[in-house]
């Protein structure tokens, strides 16, 4: 009976370790590269078989068309390269659909995931406002389109858009800048762009001190870093 306390207890930190591993991320700084199309993948990219490299999984890396998901449990972009600098260039062929078939889904606004350790860019967008047709359709823009119960308004990628009115919303889509029909806004936007990584590479140095140290590396809910360190009472997280 004198041995229960101690069995109780590491019973207990492992049940707690379990219940970390649903809710967090085990992040591993110390993966080598891999292969993926014609070309050698690192940090901050990982792939199926080892996601825990990286925060963004790439798939299908024996094909000659590839896959990325940009976070856990979010949606799979094809790309067609990705470049020294963390460059993606992404083909979301749902987008592009809405565009090749004129449908008002296409006025979404396109987000990308950020999180205290990486955030995404698109090197190429175009702002647009997004309006209740109640609203006086001669707005000081170039542009204007009438779709569904709402109004897109609109300008030349290099010319400023007046003041947001207070009914409408701001929306920014991937956009082809070097089409020559602007009137058209279902030609300008595009469904293929590319879009830049911005990884905190100071997360893959703590995380490997973490290792040193005898801890796991976690990435929780909110993307943040935690050091879980193991102790005999249970997990002491720094």
């Amino acid at each position: 009976m004198a041995h229960f306390p101690y069995l109780f207890f590491f019973l207990i930190s492992h049940l707690f370790v379990l219940s970390l591993a649903q809710e967090e991320r085990i992040f591993d700084p110390n993966c080598g590269s891999f292969s993926c199309g014609n070309q050698n993948i690192n940090f901050p990219f990982s792939n199926r078989t080892h996601p825990e490299c990286g925060f963004c999984v790439l798939d299908d890396c024996h094909k000659s068309i590839q896959k990325i998901q940009l976070e856990k449990d979010g949606p799979w972009y094809n790309i067609t390269s990705i470049s020294q600098d963390n460059t993606v260039i992404i083909s979301d062929q749902v987008f592009q659909n809405r565009l090749n078939s004129r449908s008002c889904e296409s006025f979404k606004n396109f987000t990308l995931p950020n999180t205290p350790l990486i955030s995404f860019e698109i090197l190429s967008n175009l702002t647009l406002f997004k309006c209740p047709r109640t609203l006086d359709s001669r707005m000081s823009t170039n542009f204007n389109l009438s779709c569904d119960d709402f109004i897109i308004f609109y300008n030349h990628p290099n010319e400023n858009l007046p003041s947001l009115p207070p009914q409408c919303s701001l929306i920014q889509l991937p956009a082809n800048m070097s089409t020559p029909k602007y009137s058209d806004s279902f030609n300008l936007l595009t469904g293929v762009f590319s879009v830049k990584l911005h990884a905190d590479w100071r997360a893959r140095r703590e995380c490997q001190r973490c290792s040193k140290g005898g801890g796991q590396c976690l990435i929780d809910s909110k993307g943040y870093l935690r050091c879980s360190i193991q102790i005999t009472a249970g997990i002491k997280i720094i």
